[in-house]
């Protein structure tokens, strides 16, 4: 099982640690504003994903792959997303984090400066990714790798395909959060 790369402009008009040692899957988690990271711009995964509260007034996203058979009716649902992974100084571990793509939005191309980095920017350098609330942005710190990193050796497809687990595939129309996305009709 793998998660496909996809074309971000197909379509388009003009959190948990984890020891890779344990055999555990890489998790896919947010940075925490105070944690220096390595991170293998190479790695870059661009795809679609659906994203969903689980709780409307909550702030936890479950993150689902939606089989290219089914997206018509909900291609407005999916989001496109790049997906990076990292090594965490402080966690000792990989970890997947997910970038929603917003174009035109200042907390994204804050990050699209970091990410237009050449690679010997990275292979060089920790950073720390830090949230400037007042100004709406993310602002990056950067210090010398404090240590070599080794990477993994799977894609990151298949790193994502194995955070998600069998369950966050909607491979059918029956998939409860599939049919609550296309049930009832349209109002004209």
């Amino acid at each position: 099982m793998c998660v496909p790369r996809e074309t971000l402009d197909d379509g388009l008009d003009d959190g948990t640690e984890i020891d890779l040692l344990s055999g555990q899957p890489i998790k896919i988690r947010r940075l925490h504003r105070r944690e220096w990271i390595a991170l293998s711009p190479a790695s870059e995964l661009t795809t679609r994903l659906l994203l969903h509260k689980p709780k409307v007034d909550g702030i936890e996203i479950e993150h689902y792959y939606v089989d290219m058979t089914l997206r018509a009716p909900i291609l407005d649902e999916l989001k496109q997303v790049r997906v990076f992974v990292f090594y965490s100084f402080t966690t000792r571990a990989h970890g997947l984090w997910i970038v929603n793509v917003t174009l035109v939005n200042s907390w994204y191309e804050s990050l699209r400066q970091l990410f237009r980095q050449p690679q010997d920017f990275f292979a060089q350098n920790a950073i720390r990714v830090i949230s400037d609330k007042p100004n709406s942005r993310y602002r990056v710190r950067r210090k010398p790798l404090p240590s070599e990193v080794t990477w993994p050796q799977q894609e990151t497809g298949e790193l994502l395909a194995e955070a998600l687990g069998a369950d966050r595939f909607i491979r059918t129309a029956d998939h409860p959060i599939y049919r609550d996305l296309i049930e009832g009709a349209e109002l004209l």
